[in-house]
C-alpha cells in the first residue's frame, strides 16, 4: 500500500536539502549595539565556520580576546548545551579593536572539542562579547549567544 504523505515529505526534504546546498551553506546573525555577528557554516564542512563581525556603531569596539577561537562556540543538543573540551582562554585586558564601520571575517574550526555527532545533529552557537566607549560617552558592553 502506497503512502503518499511519505513520498511528499521525502520530496519536500530533498528539495529543501538541495536548496541549502545550492546556497553554499547556512548562516545566522544577530545585532547588538549596532555590531552584527554572523556565523555561516558551509555545507562542505560541518566543523568549520566563517565568522564575521561588522561594527555598525558610531565608535570603535573592543572584541573579546577569544572572539575568533573555538572556545567561543557551543553546541545545543537535546541533552542541553555541550561545551568545547578545548582549554579555556585566559581572560586578558587585551582586545582586538574594530573601528566604526569596519568588518572582520575569519574562518574558525568551531568543531574542535565536539563530536562529529554533536556537530551534525546539534545547533551550533556562538558566544560573543565586546565593549565600546567613546570620549564623553558612557562605556557599554554587548554579550550574548547566537544559535543556528
Amino acid at each position: 500500500m502506497s503512502q503518499p504523505w511519505r513520498i511528499a515529505a521525502t520530496l519536500a526534504a530533498t528539495t529543501l536539502a538541495a536548496a541549502c546546498h545550492a546556497s553554499g551553506g547556512h548562516g545566522v546573525s544577530a545585532t547588538d549595539h549596532g555590531v552584527t555577528v554572523t556565523v555561516r557554516r558551509p555545507t562542505t564542512s560541518t566543523s568549520t565556520v566563517e565568522l564575521t563581525i561588522k561594527n555598525g556603531s558610531a565608535q570603535s569596539v573592543c572584541l573579546g580576546s577569544a572572539s575568533f577561537l573555538p572556545q567561543s562556540f557551543a553546541v545545543k543538543t537535546d541533552q542541553g548545551i555541550a561545551e568545547s573540551v578545548a582549554p579555556p582562554v585566559p581572560v586578558t585586558a587585551d582586545c582586538d579593536t574594530l573601528a566604526a564601520g569596519a568588518e572582520k571575517t575569519q574562518t574558525v574550526d568551531a568543531g574542535k572539542g565536539f563530536s562529529r555527532l554533536q556537530m551534525q545533529t546539534g545547533r551550533l552557537c556562538y558566544r560573543y562579547a565586546f565593549s565600546g566607549s567613546a570620549p564623553g560617552a558612557a562605556p557599554w558592553q554587548g554579550a550574548g549567544m547566537v544559535c543556528e
